[in-house]
């Protein structure tokens, strides 16, 4: 853990803590748009979401990646690195100004271990549902993935479809 990794870590807190948002369980049927947080490249990106663009979501996919390289790379996501993020880890204003002037129907985190800047970005955006693989930090998410199986982002996503898929959301009146 890098040193100033606390001082992040307690911002998300704050932030998830100070959030007020409408929990809401999502019938995939009626989800529309899809953010996805990722730490894989391009081609990796694209056949996760493939699917999930034929149905007619919009997906939108923020990834991180601390190599100078993989920032080199063209892709049709947002992506950002080192260089976009404070000492704090916590990502630039440019960044997070993207990122809060948007609304989501459902947040799908794909990462498997706890990425600080895609943590605050999940603490951030707007959406009624956020989901992932259990973490350390969990009480970001509203649905949790958990397993001792070593997941790929794929099945991972997979996983999660298949269980939102299945569970029918209550309608209250």
């Amino acid at each position: 853990m890098k040193i100033l990794q606390p001082f992040a870590l307690r911002k998300i807190r704050k932030i998830i803590r100070n959030t007020e948002r409408q929990k809401v369980f999502p019938n995939l049927s009626r989800v529309h748009k899809i953010l996805i947080l990722s730490s894989k490249n391009d081609s990796e990106i694209r056949s996760l979401t493939a699917g999930l663009k034929k149905s007619g979501k919009r997906i939108d996919v923020w990834a991180y990646n601390q190599h100078s390289s993989y920032l080199k790379e063209k892709t049709q996501y947002k992506k950002f690195g080192n260089q976009d993020i404070t000492l704090f880890e916590i990502p630039k204003q440019y960044i997070l100004n993207n990122i809060e002037n948007e609304k989501y129907d459902l947040v799908i985190d794909l990462t498997k271990e706890n990425i600080i800047p895609l943590q605050y970005l999940l603490a951030l955006v707007d959406s009624p549902f956020k989901t992932g693989l259990k973490k350390q930090y969990a009480d970001i998410y509203d649905f949790m993935i958990d397993t001792d199986e070593d997941l790929s982002e794929e099945k991972l996503l997979s996983q999660i479809l298949f269980y939102l898929s299945q569970i029918e959301p209550k309608i209250v009146s």
